[in-house]
């Protein structure tokens, strides 16, 4: 081959690899959390620098990894159809929502630090017509705010279950906590759905005075880290190994800083069983005696 025709072969081998560009992708998807893809780009950087600070030597040289993240559902599924991510950082709701659709395979769950609480409170003003209502275990026509209000399925599925009258409240998504909280005082909304430790630090700030936890909703679990599209071949060997890196996260100094910026530990294995009762809520299975 003339050296000419080896230079042309040699470019033409440098940038015919698009699949392997695409299948270094991951994304996180938190359709409660709040922020966007402009956002979150410096989070994104440093867990792709996290990514390949863990990543197993057996695996070979570590990709160029880019990352996606999204608050809204149907922008994460055009994002995971078009980016074709090979892992994912999922909340609950988006995950039981979409798991079959995304051949989502459950590996990895954050562990949160210790006396964190996998779990949520329903509260309302002390005294209000909604505590009472609540306290007789209905939320007919309630308005609930929070967070985890930007997740209408999750939410009345799972986190409403057992109560009457879930079908009928108005949901009332907010960024942040604290604005759930005032709109709550100001009667904007009935009640507000906060995580455990959300409700423990308004307490431990006084700002919990005049509330009162009406509902505690326990057994859940922290959104899971997936592969996503059932990959096979060298896209499977990829997401094994971006496992296996988020595994290694607290053994490095670029995975511990990721995992501070989370407020997590680590992660843990995990498997779709682990998820099994929350998935027989969401899907309408009777709940167990």
């Amino acid at each position: 081959m003339a050296p000419r025709q080896l230079l042309i072969a040699l470019l033409l081998l440098a940038t015919a690899s698009p699949a392997a560009a695409e299948e270094a992708a991951f994304i996180i998807v938190n359709p409660a959390g709040r922020g966007n893809q402009s956002q979150a780009q410096g989070f994104l950087a440093d867990f792709a620098r996290a990514l390949c600070a863990s990543w197993p030597k057996e695996a070979g040289a570590c990709p160029e990894w880019t990352g996606h993240y999204h608050v809204h559902q149907g922008d994460a599924l055009a994002s995971i159809r078009g980016r074709r991510p090979v892992i994912g950082l999922l909340s609950p709701g988006f995950y039981l929502a979409t798991r079959s659709e995304l051949r989502a395979e459950p590996r990895l769950a954050p562990v949160l630090p210790e006396g964190g609480a996998e779990s949520v409170r329903l509260i309302a003003r002390e005294g209000s017509s909604a505590s009472r209502l609540l306290a007789g275990g209905s939320v007919e026509g309630l308005r609930i705010g929070g967070q985890a209000a930007g997740e209408p399925a999750w939410t009345r599925r799972v986190l409403l279950a057992g109560l009457a009258g879930a079908d009928s409240v108005e949901l009332i998504p907010h960024e942040r906590t604290l604005r759930a909280v005032r709109g709550l005082r100001k009667g904007e909304v009935d009640a507000a759905l906060l995580l455990e430790d959300e409700w423990r630090r308004l307490g431990e700030t006084g700002l919990a005075d005049g509330l009162v936890s009406a509902r505690t909703v326990e057994g859940l679990r922290s959104g899971p880290l997936c592969l996503l599209d059932a990959p096979e071949g060298r896209r499977r060997e990829l997401a094994e190994a971006a496992v296996a890196a988020v595994a290694a996260f607290p053994t490095t100094e670029a995975g511990r800083s990721v995992l501070a910026t989370m407020g997590l530990e680590g992660f843990a294995e995990v498997s779709e069983d682990d998820y099994h009762r929350l998935s027989s809520l969401y899907d309408g299975a009777p709940p167990s005696p």
